[in-house]
């Protein structure tokens, strides 16, 4: 069974360890740099990795935090399509074809059904479509609203990568928008 908080709780430990990894890359390449540096040479900005061979390592972690948290992803979509192919009970197929019949239903027995029925994607789209009848609007189902975040979460995943991190300076950007996105 899909569990949101267990899956934003992973993602976000992978965010941290992205932006953990880049700090340490970008403090480390720095120090190396200044170590080098010339008289009247500037000293490099924060927030960037120096050296090829840093990049390469950093690009290298940020690809399997990446590949980490896609899997996660996928694993909790797979989750996600299983419960939505859910059959409906008996039960359920019965009320909901008794009230389906009918031209109208009052929002009292709309209430009752998904309150009964409504945890089945399946059944609830059913439910939807004989509110819609009567002109009674329902949210989206729980299990819709689970794979929007999971896309956002997805999106945030394929920008933990070495550009992204030095546009934005991981911290800020990746840690903030992730934020944003499940915790507003």
């Amino acid at each position: 069974m899909y569990d949101k908080e267990k899956t934003q709780g992973k993602i976000l430990e992978l965010q941290r360890a992205f932006i953990d990894a880049f700090n340490r890359a970008a403090d480390i390449s720095r120090n190396e740099a200044i170590k080098n540096l010339r008289p009247g040479e500037k000293a490099p900005a924060t927030g960037k990795v120096y050296g090829e061979d840093r990049r390469n390592t950093f690009a290298e972690q940020a690809a399997k935090l990446r590949a980490d948290g896609q899997k996660i992803i996928d694993d909790a979509r797979a989750e996600v399509l299983a419960e939505m192919s859910a059959a409906p009970s008996a039960e359920a197929v019965n009320s909901i074809g008794m009230m389906k019949l009918r031209d109208r239903v009052t929002g009292a027995e709309v209430s009752a059904l998904i309150n009964e029925y409504g945890s089945n994607y399946q059944t609830y789209q059913v439910i939807k479509d004989i509110a819609k009848k009567s002109e009674i609007r329902l949210e989206e189902h729980p299990l819709e609203s689970a794979l929007t975040d999971l896309d956002r979460m997805a999106r945030t995943v394929s920008q933990m990568d070495l550009a992204g991190a030095e546009r934005g300076k991981a911290a800020d950007s990746a840690f903030i928008a992730f934020q944003e996105a499940f915790f507003s």
